[in-house]
């Protein structure tokens, strides 16, 4: 897996500025930024924290503007790095439905969500999303009702 650190970062901004791409450069500028904003030590673990809540803004951001050409591209360049941030991860959903049938005396509701994404981490060794596996669950839950 590539590393993400915010020296790869800043050497991207670079680029962005030989090839004057200003809209790149800048939104990779805010989100160095940000992460040094919200971190005291920018290790990798919290550089890819800081790409994935900046991403998470910026999708939020289009969804109430989504003929914002500047956001959806900023979007773009962003969402470069999740592919590899993706990697390590795996899919949740067969281990879940495995639990689910494993332990039928654990019925899905808020309280039990902890419960189930706590399982799947130690099942997949810490590779599942459980950010995602949150919202799987909960729309579960809500169609459930």
């Amino acid at each position: 897996m590539t590393s993400i650190t915010l020296e790869n970062i800043k050497a991207q901004v670079l680029d962005a500025r030989k090839s004057r791409d200003i809209i790149k450069s800048n939104v990779l500028n805010t989100l160095i930024a940000e992460v040094c904003r919200d971190t005291k030590e920018p290790t990798e673990e919290n550089v890819v924290k800081g790409v994935r809540k900046f991403l998470k803004n910026l999708k939020q951001a289009i969804s109430h503007a989504p003929n914002d050409s500047k956001l959806v591209r900023e979007a773009e360049i962003i969402s470069k790095y999740i592919p590899i941030l993706e990697e390590d991860h795996v899919d949740f959903h067969s281990v879940l439905n495995q639990l689910f049938i494993d332990n039928p005396e654990k019925y899905l509701n808020d309280k039990t969500i902890g419960w189930f994404v706590g399982q799947t981490m130690r099942l997949t060794s810490g590779k599942a999303n459980p950010d995602e596996m949150k919202e799987y669950l909960r729309s579960k839950i809500n169609e459930a009702l």
